[in-house]
């Protein structure tokens, strides 16, 4: 199953970079492009209000990239969509501005054209120390609540991250991190994108789930590679929760969502009273930013809607 291309397509890849206050890692995710990217190619960053010179750094020293800027944060799947827009490539690849391709994408995107039901491509993903970290796995079901980490894939090659080299296979998942994301265009565009009702965490798992509904595979890619910098810190919970309470409004039954929610909010309260004395005990600031956080989360998921600079400023 595949879609046709549109007339105007003229280049096999465009690479979307959604870039909020980020300097100090886009030159070199940008110079990583440069040295591992050599098929045809354009790269479109959208530059989500940052304060930091970003726009300056892109404009001095990478005159080849298009950049879009707006005057406020668009958040994620805002801005890919905005992004996508302007893209004329047949892949489109989803990319952080904290990363660092480690090899080219070209064998990604030959698995891609060999398999026609593959909709959607993950890479393998390490650390700036190099260690591999978890980039794909399964989508939430209500008790995978109980642990967030068990919606990661860990069983097999993907416990270690020690896949087979040389099958130029992919490793079929539910879902990939958007921080690498390769997807065909002419599905991006069958599907409007991204859902621009998440801001930050959970989009990437939405659009995932939308293009397996269309009876697409989402493929990880371990003879792809590259370094992920960024990661998840406890004052983003509240958006994580968010996150999940939307795709579960989405995709779940009603029984699911009430089970899901029943789960969130007693790990929440657990985790508020456990930090909270942990404060009085140690007056650790780090207690204390996870119970505001917990505190935060628990308004946000019973609905109660937190401001959107306080989203803005964590992104």
């Amino acid at each position: 199953m595949d879609y046709p291309l549109d007339a105007e397509t003229i280049m096999k890849l465009s690479i979307l970079i959604v870039n909020y206050n980020g300097a100090s890692y886009l030159g070199n995710c940008l110079r990583s492009i440069e040295q591992q990217v050599h098929l045809d190619h354009e790269v479109i960053v959208v530059d989500n209000a940052s304060t930091d010179g970003s726009c300056d750094l892109v404009k001095a020293g990478f005159p080849n990239v298009q950049l879009i800027t707006g005057g406020k944060n668009l958040g994620f799947a805002g801005g890919n969509n905005l992004a996508a827009g302007e893209a004329r490539g047949d892949y489109l690849l989803l990319l952080n501005p904290d990363t660092i391709l480690l090899t080219d994408v070209n064998s990604a995107i030959e698995m891609m054209e060999r398999q026609h039901n593959v909709g959607i491509l993950g890479a393998k993903m390490v650390s700036g120390g190099g260690e591999y970290r978890f980039s794909s796995g399964h989508f939430p079901s209500p008790l995978r609540h109980l642990r967030f980490s068990s919606m990661y894939k860990k069983n097999g090659f993907f416990k270690h991250g020690n896949f087979p080299s040389g099958t130029g296979q992919g490793h079929a998942v539910d879902w990939v991190e958007g921080s690498f994301l390769l997807t065909r265009r002419s599905l991006w565009r069958k599907l409007g994108g991204m859902d621009e009702g998440y801001f930050m965490y959970g989009e990437d798992l939405d659009y995932c789930r939308r293009v397996y509904d269309l009876g697409f595979l989402t493929h990880y890619f371990p003879g792809i590679r590259y370094v992920h910098y960024g990661g998840f810190i406890p004052s983003r919970l509240p958006m994580l929760l968010s996150g999940f309470k939307r795709y579960h409004h989405k995709f779940s039954t009603l029984s699911q969502q009430i089970l899901v929610s029943w789960i969130i909010v007693s790990g929440l309260i657990a985790r508020i009273i456990l930090h909270g004395i942990l404060l009085l005990i140690t007056r650790k600031p780090d207690h204390r930013m996870k119970v505001k956080a917990s505190v935060t989360g628990l308004l946000a998921v019973i609905d109660f809607k937190y401001c959107s600079e306080e989203k803005s400023s964590s992104s």
